[in-house]
């Protein structure tokens, strides 16, 4: 999430909170939105108008887990609000099994079906089909077995969400279906 989060202070607490530069209300003022490009940003902090300061440590990847809704702190002697997530909790493994099993099996299927028409010309004619076509059938299926296996012996959420976490080079433990 690259897009700045702006928070207004009034009383020491944060009283609202947007995405873009829009006219507010504060302390019983009104401010154009054009003060966000014009002030300064000392100016804005005096007046309680902040850049927040995203802390996602606690976030994680919604679709395996429940994130809180963000807490949003005043820090007056820092002068930063800042936005923190309590702890999330891991939605239910069994179901996310299943889930990811599904994507596995339809996203297989997806790629077994550009060459079904191979293999349906080939019974129809009494032909064989073309080696390169069986052999990237098998290792699709191949592949989607050793998937779905991993997925099934994933332990726990964290053992679940490694294997789908790809490293700097694009690769995920659970690898991906062949495409070719």
């Amino acid at each position: 999430n690259n897009m700045a989060i702006y928070a207004t202070v009034e009383s020491g607490n944060v009283k609202e909170k947007f995405t873009r530069h829009t006219a507010f209300e504060l302390n019983g003022l009104k401010y154009s939105r054009n003060i966000w490009s014009l002030w300064s940003e000392s100016d804005l902090k005096t007046a309680g108008c902040f850049t927040v300061v995203e802390t996602d440590t606690n976030y994680k990847d919604p679709a395996f887990y429940t994130n809180t809704n963000p807490i949003y702190t005043y820090d007056a002697s820092a002068k930063t609000v800042t936005r923190t997530y309590g702890t999330a909790t891991a939605l239910d493994l069994d179901t996310i099994k299943d889930r990811e099993k599904s994507i596995v099996k339809m996203d297989a299927h997806n790629l077994l079906q550009q060459t079904d028409w191979e293999v349906i010309k080939a019974k129809e004619l009494g032909e064989s089909v073309n080696s390169d076509t069986t052999t990237y059938r098998a290792s699709v299926r191949t592949k989607a077995n050793a998937m779905e296996t991993a997925i099934t012996n994933a332990s726990d959420m964290a053992a679940m969400l490694t294997l789908f976490t790809r490293n700097g080079s694009g690769v995920r433990p659970i690898g991906d279906l062949p495409t070719s």
